[in-house]
């Protein structure tokens, strides 16, 4: 987000949006040079055990669920996250 520039701060929301835009990236490049939904899900289903800076993913033909990870936070009344 600093490269990108402005005076954005990195969020749990932030995070969650940037891994989902970059597994629907790789996919997508897995799909093929001309996807199609088949091909693409083809290209979601052969994400094995993927990093993404930390953060694996990792899909099957039965495994439609990314991760298993989970965090607890606790959010103030204005939505940000209570330290």
């Amino acid at each position: 987000m600093r490269k990108a520039g402005g005076d954005a701060k990195p969020n749990y929301s932030s995070m969650e949006g940037y891994l989902a835009a970059r597994v629907f990236a790789d996919g997508l490049k897995r799909a093929g040079r001309n996807p199609t939904r088949e091909s693409f899900v083809g290209g979601l289903e052969s994400m094995q055990n993927v990093s993404f800076g930390g953060f694996t993913v990792e899909f099957g033909a039965k495994d439609h669920v990314a991760s298993s990870f989970v965090e607890l936070s606790m959010l103030t009344a204005d939505g940000k996250v209570k330290r």
